[in-house]
């Protein structure tokens, strides 16, 4: 069966017809050596009738007579085809775990039940600060560094594993050889024998140092934002693509008798009648659809009477550039309407009080007449274009 030929035709042939070359000279040595009677042979490789070669296993029995001599030889071979290639298969899934290992972003380590480390991974050396080979004898020593709190929580976490828990620890802080904290999040897991008893932890780590920095410089940013927006006598607000409150400061919702939790979450538009909604609603979807800043003046109904504001909307945007929000902040400028509408009025008194005065009244400017009223220009008898 293994070399595709009958027995007949196999019988009476020389097995050096069978073997490939390379292994030729190592059965020769075998058939010539009388004194050895078995003779192994892990790894041989035969030819069948067309010529293929295929790798075996045979074992090679000198066979006596009762009186001590040699009547010839019997091999016993078996095709190891399929054993050497799932070894093949084998070798390159190690290899190809190898380099997942050696070229992962992500620290990986083992270590057995005793905590002696089996396995460790260059990115780990990275986080830990030690060179991978030193790992197991400084391990040990960056845990007891740790503060009372965290260390016993690494413990506790390798004792969770080992009783054949998965656990995770998110954004641990730990103290660096150097003295610098880092912020990592670690996941033990435990590893198992073939009888499904727990031998060992598999940890992994990932550094989220920058990470935890930037929510934490974030939140700070937050924090003042947030401050300086409650003390602004400006309305701030903040809408979605669905034109509902986001955020909005005391001076947003006050004057409306409500609380932060009472406006975030509702609409523009039940915040306005429809015709002053309608139009909000319109210049906030237009810093949606175009992503441009927007800015107008207009006239708002407050419960405390109408304000003029001037709004100015703009877009935020995700760190891909698509408009999420759009930001609004609105100044009052009710007063300076008032007073600027009170000066209007004063202006037109005046100017119908000169207009009507029977005495002449005129107004100089760098020598030069710029204002004269009917009663002068009747007694000069010029009209005010021929005099201005």
């Amino acid at each position: 069966g293994l070399l595709d030929l009958r027995r007949d035709r196999l019988i009476g042939r020389n097995l050096l017809d069978f073997v490939d070359d390379r292994d030729r000279d190592a059965v020769l040595g075998c058939l010539d050596d009388p004194g050895t009677d078995v003779t192994p042979f892990p790894l041989l490789t035969l030819v069948d009738r067309h010529g293929e070669p295929f790798p075996t296993g045979a074992m090679m029995h000198r066979v006596r007579t009762a009186g001590g001599d040699v009547a010839g030889m019997m091999a016993l071979v078996r095709d190891r085809t399929d054993e050497l290639a799932a070894e093949v298969e084998r070798q390159r899934a190690i290899e190809l775990n190898q380099r997942i290992l050696d070229t992962a972003p992500l620290g990986i380590i083992a270590v057995d039940r005793e905590g002696r480390v089996t396995m460790v991974n260059e990115a780990f050396g990275r986080i830990a600060q030690v060179e991978p080979a030193d790992v197991p004898s400084l391990l040990g020593v960056q845990v007891q560094d740790q503060e009372t709190t965290i260390r016993n929580r690494m413990l506790a976490l390798l004792d969770q594993a080992l009783g054949g828990m998965a656990t995770t620890w998110k954004t641990a802080e730990f103290v660096l050889s150097d003295g610098t904290k880092a912020a990592l999040d670690i996941h033990a897991v435990p590893l198992r024998d073939e009888d499904g008893l727990v031998d060992g932890v598999l940890g992994i780590v990932a550094d989220q140092t920058e990470q935890h920095e930037a929510a934490e410089a974030l939140r700070r940013s937050e924090t003042r934002y947030r401050t300086l927006a409650e003390a602004a006598h400006d309305i701030i607000f903040l809408v979605d693509p669905d034109l509902r409150l986001l955020y909005v400061n005391p001076a947003g919702y006050r004057p409306f008798d409500k609380g932060l939790e009472d406006a975030v979450g509702t609409a523009v538009a039940d915040w306005f009648p429809p015709q002053v909604a309608e139009r909000q609603a319109a210049s906030i979807g237009q810093v949606f659809e175009t992503g441009e800043p927007l800015s107008a003046e207009r006239q708002f109904p407050f419960p405390d009477g109408a304000r003029y504001l001037n709004t100015v909307l703009a877009p935020i945007r995700d760190a891909d550039g698509v408009v999420i929000a759009v930001q609004g902040i609105s100044r009052d400028l009710t007063e300076r309407q008032r007073r600027e509408r009170q000066l209007q009025q004063s202006e037109q008194r005046f100017r119908d009080l000169v207009e009507y005065l029977p005495a002449g009244l005129c107004i100089l400017q760098d020598d030069r007449l710029v204002y004269v009223n009917p009663a002068l220009s009747g007694i000069l008898g010029r009209s005010r274009g021929e005099l201005l």
